[in-house]
């Protein structure tokens, strides 16, 4: 898997999102791990950061072909200024509706085509006063 292709793959989830979720910051992820990274990355609410989350090679023995598969890690924040509960139920819509646009698609643009997806999970990330961080988790195999 080439560093263009996987960031093909990046470009075709930000696209498909920013299409099927008007309104929220879409990117990849490019602040730190941090605790005060992730603190500060919740200044960007509603939002979806996106990275590249590995591989691993798949092997058909009996047809012979070697497959790749491989993740991405959505980051899924919302805030609410009124209460801490309004912004995780914020996520929590955030990542049905990715669910909706990612879970069991195959996603195009101009010819560059990626999938199906499979949602692999979610959980909590980060969990501060300033508001919670999900991770989802989706991936795909490419030949």
């Amino acid at each position: 898997m080439t560093e263009g292709r996987l960031a093909q793959i990046e470009d075709l989830i930000i696209a498909t999102l920013k299409e099927d979720i008007p309104g929220v910051h879409v990117d990849t992820r490019s602040s730190s791990l941090s605790e005060d990274g992730l603190r500060s990355v919740l200044t960007l609410a509603p939002f979806v950061l996106i990275e590249y989350n590995g591989g691993n090679p798949l092997v058909e023995v009996n047809l012979g072909s070697a497959r790749t598969r491989v993740g991405f890690n959505l980051f899924v924040g919302a805030k609410s200024l009124r209460s801490k509960k309004e912004s995780q139920r914020g996520a929590y819509e955030l990542l049905a509706k990715i669910r909706d646009s990612l879970d069991g698609s195959e996603i195009s643009d101009q010819g560059v085509v990626a999938g199906p997806f499979t949602w692999e999970g979610e959980a909590i990330f980060l969990d501060a006063n300033e508001g919670t961080i999900y991770q989802a988790v989706y991936s795909l195999t490419e030949q």
